[in-house]
């Protein structure tokens, strides 16, 4: 398994990562709910490039993916806030990981580092999204990345307006309904 992203771009996929809960009209929905949805994930999101080994329970990688999801999650939580994070709680999960790292070339003669994962066991097939997050901790610019400021909206994201002043997932979405909200609030009529 390889993943080919960017640091900013890997970033991005550990707050997508995170955003794999999502309300659906008045339920929330897990996008990790199977095995099969984690693979489909992680292809999408470019940490994956291989297909899993197929000895493996499915229910076991989908187990193992929600449990990450809620370490990173509370790590991204503690660490944007300015409250100290354990990082052996992603040490633990990291020293599992078995990857080595390559330089690759494209058509064009362009070069870049990758880095070639095991994908034996579910936190092999994770590991780049753990790698990914452990980047995010140490590197990420926590002044920009958000959390949805609707309460019944779990979703994050990078602040990339000038002003650094974004508070929803979706303006057109959490957005617009606050806004409706606090019209209603007002008592103006519909």
């Amino acid at each position: 398994m390889a993943a080919r992203l960017g640091m900013t771009s890997a970033h991005e996929a550990v707050l997508g990562f995170l955003n794999t809960i999502v309300r659906q009209g008045e339920k929330t929905v897990d996008l990790l709910a199977t095995g099969e949805a984690v693979v489909r994930w992680l292809e999408q999101s470019g940490l994956a490039a291989t297909p899993v080994a197929t000895g493996m329970e499915p229910e076991e990688l989908s187990r193992e993916a929600r449990l990450l999801r809620e370490r990173v999650r509370e790590l991204i939580c503690r660490r944007r806030v300015g409250i100290a994070i354990e990082v052996s709680v992603l040490n633990e999960y990291l020293a599992g990981g078995n990857y080595r790292i390559e330089l690759s070339g494209d058509d064009e003669g362009e070069l870049r580092v990758v880095r070639r994962f095991s994908s034996d066991t579910p936190r092999q097939v994770l590991m780049a999204v753990a790698v990914a997050a452990a980047d995010l901790l140490a590197r990420g610019d926590f002044r920009v990345i958000r959390k949805c400021e609707n309460v019944d909206c779990s979703l994050w994201f990078y602040d990339r307006t000038k002003s650094h002043r974004r508070r929803w997932c979706e303006m057109a979405l959490c957005g617009n309904r606050h806004k409706v909200t606090q019209f209603r609030m007002r008592g103006n009529p519909e």
